[in-house]
């Protein structure tokens, strides 16, 4: 069977150092936007989390 998926709205506030640093990961590794590199950062974070718990 297929997992069903939830999808979870978040919010997030970042500072200015932040938001820059945000900027230069987005042109150093090619995303289309600062929303695309902000999912894939929280996905490889709950993923490392799940390997680890288990």
């Amino acid at each position: 069977m297929k997992k069903v998926r939830k999808p979870v709205k978040v919010s997030v506030i970042l500072d200015n150092e932040e938001v820059e640093a945000l900027d230069k990961i987005v042109k150093k590794e090619g995303y289309r936007g600062k929303s695309t590199i902000l999912r894939a950062l929280a996905k490889r974070f709950i993923k490392r989390h799940l390997d680890n718990s288990s």
